[in-house]
């Protein structure tokens, strides 16, 4: 119970401690000349002032329930403040990992997946002599990405043009948009089937019909006309596979 009552404590210290220092630092960083350019007078409150006043209170807090709870020579308070330490940390690590698995971005110690996806045009239609001409994007709740087209990767299907391209998945999300900006400024909108977490595929999915399109000037997107026969197949490239 002792150990149990000391990190209480030395939580609560901890915390108290850190909102403490850190209004004390934001009525003296005027004082020592630190401006609000650029936040520097908040990177002094936050990243110094805090963390000092977080660990003042955590011991100061820690110590004082040992003592309360008969622990006397400093040798033993010393022992003590030790395992509270190392279990704070091993707190704190947790609860990074656990922050790691359950956050909005999907791959925090890494680069980005990337959405590798194909669009395959109308029948005899063909693209624009610059691929650029056609803006692609991901778009979620969380963010819109801009996609790259592979300009080396046209090829030609019987009547049909195949563009390829990628875009970075960032965040853990569903639903996700592809939307292909055509020059007339509507837009080809596809709803992709893919789970929020995203997971690595080596093989490019079935190919699927445009959901919606979306015309300049309206609020309401409408379903495709026979004449708008995009299609779109991908999958979801994770690093180092």
């Amino acid at each position: 119970m002792t150990y149990f009552l000391t990190l209480l404590a030395g939580l609560v210290g901890a915390i108290l401690g850190f909102g403490i220092a850190a209004l004390l630092g934001s009525v003296l960083a005027p004082v020592f000349g630190i401006s609000t350019f650029e936040g520097a007078a908040g990177y002094f409150v936050i990243f110094v002032c805090g963390p000092l006043g977080g660990l003042v209170g955590l011991v100061a807090a820690s110590i004082w329930m040992l003592r309360r709870r008969g622990v006397r020579t400093w040798g033993a308070v010393a022992g003590r403040l030790a395992l509270i330490g190392l279990a704070i940390v091993a707190l704190a690590a947790g609860g990074v990992g656990l922050l790691s698995m359950s956050g909005d971005i999907l791959n925090p110690n890494g680069a980005p997946p990337r959405l590798m996806f194909e669009i395959k045009l109308p029948p005899n239609h063909e693209p624009p002599a610059m691929l650029r001409a056609l803006e692609i994007s991901l778009d979620t709740r969380k963010n819109q990405m801009l996609g790259a087209w592979s300009a080396d990767k046209v090829r030609r299907e019987n009547d049909r043009v195949v563009i390829t391209g990628t875009v970075e998945l960032y965040f853990r999300t569903s639903p996700r948009f592809l939307v292909m900006k055509l020059p007339s400024k509507n837009d080809i909108i596809f709803q992709l089937k893919l789970a929020a977490s995203a997971p690595h595929s080596d093989e490019l999915s079935p190919w699927y019909p445009a959901d919606h399109v979306g015309e300049s000037g309206k609020e309401q997107p409408r379903k495709p006309t026979a004449a708008e026969a995009y299609e779109v197949r991908y999958r979801v490239a994770w690093p180092g596979h």
